[in-house]
């Protein structure tokens, strides 16, 4: 027999996954006509600049500060509902606009194969040890640039000249190094 309140609640959470449409673009969260969602995005886009500010990941320059040869590296916003319901705003810089050699020399990114994850929690448990892990929500916001300039254009949202762009002074997510 079909429980009815098994299909009541699948169908609840269709509806709500349909209505929960991610932006595609900035103007697109900030002016969402949904009233309730247009908050969300709006306090997920503050969290995303504060997140940045308190860091002090750029620093405004005018665009006759850069050297000539140099050319700003394209940024855009992704916008996410995570499954517990939070609403996510990141700037994200377009790693390929960089180019090798004048925005990077050199890229490493240390990263655990889940299979050596499950290795390791597996040796925790049979030596009867404890482990801590940990999650940083802004663990791409941490890295240092270092001895490389990079210039980024001023994204929407962020109430800038035309004539200036943004000097970064740490990473961002998506830049090559950020990783590192």
């Amino acid at each position: 027999m079909i429980d009815q309140n098994l299909i009541n609640e699948e169908f609840a959470n269709l509806i709500t996954e349909q209505e929960l449409i991610e932006p595609k673009t900035f103007k697109e969260a900030w002016d969402h006509p949904d009233e309730e969602q247009k908050k969300k995005w709006r306090e997920a886009i503050n969290k995303g600049f504060k997140d940045m500010n308190d860091r002090n990941i750029w620093t405004i320059i005018k665009k006759s500060n850069m050297p000539p040869e140099r050319r700003c590296v394209k940024n855009k916003w992704i916008f996410k509902i995570k499954r517990n319901g939070i609403f996510r705003a990141r700037l994200v810089a377009c790693g390929c606009s960089q180019i090798p050699g004048v925005d990077h020399d050199e890229f490493f990114a240390p990263v655990v194969n889940d299979m050596t994850f499950r290795i390791l929690i597996i040796c925790i448990i049979m030596a009867n040890l404890s482990a801590k892990i940990v999650d940083v929500e802004t663990a791409f916001l941490h890295g240092d640039l270092e001895g490389i300039e990079i210039y980024m254009d001023c994204q929407q949202g962020l109430e800038a000249k035309p004539d200036e762009c943004l000097l970064l002074n740490k990473t961002i997510y998506g830049l090559v190094q950020s990783a590192r």
